[in-house]
């Protein structure tokens, strides 16, 4: 049997709560898992933990929500302690509904840990007041409340509803509440968003993880989000922030806004170029996943450096890094949001700007290399970027 102190368990069968069957079979569980410690930090959270383990039922759940509102009325005053666990067992719940988890096919498709999926791009979880008391900057990478945050993300996808729980055992759920995160650093803040990119290890029992995060307000809301996402995305994004939180302004002559439209103004026709079975098989995934099938592809192009000349105020090839939505690789286990960059020609039209006659090419040899880039890693991409540079001159002096 379990022989290390556990005040909470203990409280929750002193205020009969549990019985001593439940208190028994929680510290055998806990005997059972290996661990230290109770993996929950309050009565509520720790009922929610032997419901999971089904060392209790929901009918106890019930009674104790009636109890708790039976209390309201005057009675039960001595048992003032369920409501309170009624309240963080509720509170811990609504934590958990507004955690926005996504994630299709990867378990079959994604080697490693099952909870790996925190890469992704899979979890966001939402904190209020957090806004008031640091108006002017998100909270730092290694405040408590952040790693707190991404413990409950790990927690939503295991107590998600069934068809999008994480697959592991109950004893396997139990223990994501004792994930640490350890080699925290910032990879970059930007001022105007007020938003922090950082980076940490994941260790859970034997494994460890590297993992990418964001610290910033959610859009329109006075709320700070802390979301999960894929490192290459992060650091590319983040990376480029200067020390003083401005990113850098490129893109001359054209400019960042006229690129921006352009690029995806041609991403547009190319799709509904190339529209195949496979995309509409793709669309119709994301309706059964609730998800918008008809998102934009691109999500954002930042220019990494002014224009080069190709012919002086008619055409310029402009080094981008474009964010885009790439479902395929979500199907490989990898974030469907992708990072590339690439080199693109843009031709002078009336009085904006347009992608060139090549960007057909100059996209999917882009694509290529952004899922080069997801499976094999980013050196991967810039050696295969080489090889299309080189067949791209080699098809030239062909030409002449």
């Amino acid at each position: 049997m379990f022989t290390n102190a556990t005040p909470l368990l203990d409280q929750l069968l002193a205020s009969h709560i549990i019985d001593e069957v439940a208190h028994d079979a929680a510290k055998q569980r806990l005997e059972d898992l290996a661990l230290s410690r109770e993996p929950f930090d309050t009565l509520g959270i720790g009922l929610f933990w032997l419901l999971d383990n089904e060392i209790v039922s929901a009918d106890l759940i019930d009674e104790l929500e009636m109890r708790s509102q039976q209390e309201e009325e005057g009675a039960f005053a001595a048992n003032s302690i369920h409501k309170q666990v009624v309240a963080e067992f509720a509170a811990h719940l609504a934590a958990l509904q507004r955690a926005s988890v996504e994630r299709q096919f990867w378990l079959s498709m994604f080697p490693g840990p099952r909870w790996a999926w925190l890469t992704g791009g899979a979890a966001a979880v939402v904190f209020a007041g957090w806004f008031f008391l640091a108006p002017d900057a998100a909270p730092s990478c290694e405040d408590e409340r952040v790693a707190g945050a991404l413990r409950r993300a790990l927690v939503e996808v295991a107590f998600g509803d069934s068809s999008r729980r994480w697959p592991g055992t109950a004893e396997d759920r139990s223990n994501l509440l004792l994930a640490r995160f350890t080699h925290i650093k910032e990879i970059g803040y930007i001022k105007a968003e007020r938003s922090r990119g950082c980076a940490a290890t994941l260790t859970l029992e034997d494994s460890s993880l590297p993992i990418a995060f964001t610290v910033g307000p959610e859009k329109g809301s006075k709320e700070i989000m802390v979301r999960t996402g894929d490192r290459r995305v992060i650091e590319a994004r983040y990376g480029r922030a200067n020390k003083d939180g401005t990113l850098p302004t490129f893109g001359a002559p054209i400019g960042k806004a006229q690129l921006s439209a352009a690029f995806s103004s041609g991403v547009e026709a190319f799709e509904k170029k190339t529209a195949s079975i496979d995309a509409s098989a793709l669309k119709e995934m994301d309706r059964r996943r609730g998800i918008d099938p008809d998102r934009k592809t691109v999500q954002s192009v930042e220019p990494l450096a002014d224009c080069l000349v190709v012919e002086p105020g008619k055409k310029y090839a402009c080094r981008l890094q474009v964010q885009y939505i790439d479902r395929a690789m979500a199907i490989l286990g990898k974030s469907e949001t992708q990072v590339v960059q690439g080199d693109f020609d843009f031709v002078k039209q009336g009085a904006g700007w347009a992608v060139s006659d090549n960007f057909s090419r100059q996209y999917l040899d882009a694509v290529v290399r952004g899922r080069l880039g997801a499976l094999k890693g980013d050196e991967a991409a810039r050696k295969l970027e080489e090889i299309q540079k080189n067949r791209g001159k080699e098809g030239a002096s062909a030409n002449n």
